[in-house]
């Protein structure tokens, strides 16, 4: 009961088992997740390969091997969601934060890559698009499924374009508000 309540609060009334005939749960690459599924497990690499491709490869290699079913990354488009404010800021927290992010992305080649690598080890690859230009290009690249950042479950223009996909959406909310997530 209690991790059919939790799927039909991810994946709506579809996950409820045996509801009107309907299917359950939700396809994620190879991996069927419903409320008798073992547990999907995701690892989270993010920006911990701090922008070196060799870094992000032995990482998705250790999840191989600690038994993980899928890695996760971010993707974000720096002039779509900063525009001019990456060439330079007068704010010297902003201008901090947006050099770390530059520098800690993987190039689009690099991130095409490492996703190969995954599939390769087997793992479903998984990416946390940060804006639309991001989201079109995981489209491009054949990603299986989508999960969203908790700070932008309230993007309401991105969460819409990442759910017309009708690919699998995992929205995160823990930086929201009750209010927000309804």
């Amino acid at each position: 009961a209690r991790v059919g309540h939790s799927l039909r609060t991810l994946f709506g009334p579809r996950a409820r088992p045996g509801a009107r005939g309907e299917a359950t749960g939700v396809q994620v690459g190879q991996r069927r997740i419903d409320a008798t599924s073992p547990a999907f497990l995701i690892a989270e690499i993010g920006n911990n390969h701090n922008g070196d491709a060799a870094l992000a490869k032995r990482l998705i290699d250790e999840a191989a091997a600690a038994g993980a079913d899928c890695v996760k990354f971010q993707l974000r488009d720096m002039t779509a969601l900063y525009g001019a404010r990456v060439e330079g800021s007068e704010d010297l927290g902003t201008e901090y934060t947006l050099d770390l992010l530059n520098r800690f992305q993987l190039s689009n080649a690099d991130l095409r890559d490492c996703i190969d690598h995954a599939r390769g080890r087997d793992l479903t690859p998984l990416c946390t698009p940060f804006d639309i230009p991001s989201l079109e290009l995981l489209i491009a690249w054949g990603m299986d499924a989508f999960k969203i950042a908790s700070a932008d479950l309230t993007n309401h223009g991105l969460v819409r374009a990442a759910a017309a996909t009708v690919r699998p959406l995992i929205l995160s909310a823990g930086m929201s508000t009750e209010a927000e997530i309804r």
